[in-house]
């Protein structure tokens, strides 16, 4: 019999490591999706029936905000081989899976407003009193911040829900969703088709959905969702004023205080709700 630590290798190290044995096996696009992130090694008191007491673990990336939509399928089943490649066998960790949540850290937007301080300082005066005044800068400050969060809250919904369908429906989990929503992500690709200068969106459909869609989906699957939220009514009117938020910010308006700690307060919730109860049902 095997005498395993279970204990975990330092995640640093872990993560300095996988991208090293990735650019060694030619695997450089996925190595550079993981420079800037972070990695926790989450082990579970199950066993991985993989070998004699080995135990079933996965990789938790947190990764910053625009590498979600760049994941896919096929990058997971390669990480999941290499990051059981490199685990120490004598840990008794067998890497079943992997998966990805945002960083949340704003260094992203930090960069864009020093950006902006510069170019600000570099215009005249003059021009700017005809242009711009402080108060417009500042605004445009907070709103920096206030899409940081809804880019975060809307992906890792998406995600979320092509995780819960892929696991009930597989591959073609998509046959599921109502023709009205279909309809909806042709129509939204066909535009996307004429307009070239647009930027693709995610690996999957669900990023062609906004808000009320997203919500529409899960109260279509209730039964596949309802264990994770306390009602249809507690997620759906979250949604509903996140989806309020978004279009402000899709208009260019100013979103006042109260709306930003109701945006935060709700992004903290849900993740919270979906965490627990994702926990829960590994047991």
């Amino acid at each position: 019999m095997v005498d395993f630590t279970y204990k975990s290798p330092n995640e640093d190290k872990y993560l300095e490591a996988l991208i090293k044995y990735l650019i060694h096996h030619k695997e450089n696009h996925i190595a550079s999706l993981l420079k800037g992130s972070r990695c926790k090694i989450l082990d579970s008191s199950q066993f991985s029936k993989r070998r004699w007491n080995g135990v079933w673990t996965e990789i938790l990336f947190e990764v910053p905000f625009n590498i979600l939509d760049k994941i896919n399928d096929d990058i997971k089943k390669k990480l999941v081989k290499f990051c059981d490649e490199i685990m120490p066998q004598d840990t008794g960790f067998d890497v079943l899976s992997v998966d990805f949540k945002p960083r949340l850290d704003i260094e992203e937007k930090s960069d864009i407003i020093t950006d902006l301080d510069n170019t600000v300082s570099a215009i005249s005066a003059e021009t700017l009193s005809k242009i711009l005044n402080h108060d417009l800068i500042q605004k445009g400050k907070t709103m920096s911040e206030v899409y940081l969060y809804l880019y975060c809250i809307e992906n890792s919904l998406r995600i979320f829900i092509e995780k819960v369908l892929k696991e009930k429906y597989g591959e073609n989990y998509f046959n599921n969703v109502s023709e009205g929503i279909k309809r909806k992500i042709t129509e939204r690709k066909n535009n996307e088709e004429k307009n070239k200068w647009l930027s693709l969106r995610g690996s999957s459909d669900l990023f062609y959905l906004d808000f009320r869609e997203l919500s529409a989906i899960i109260r279509s699957n209730w039964e596949l969702f309802e264990k994770y939220f306390p009602t249809q009514d507690w997620i759906a009117s979250k949604i509903e004023d996140l989806s309020s938020v978004r279009n402000l910010i899709a208009h260019n308006s100013f979103v006042t205080e109260q709306e930003r700690k109701l945006m935060k307060s709700y992004f903290e919730i849900i993740l919270k709700q979906i965490e627990q109860n994702m926990n829960s049902s590994k047991d």
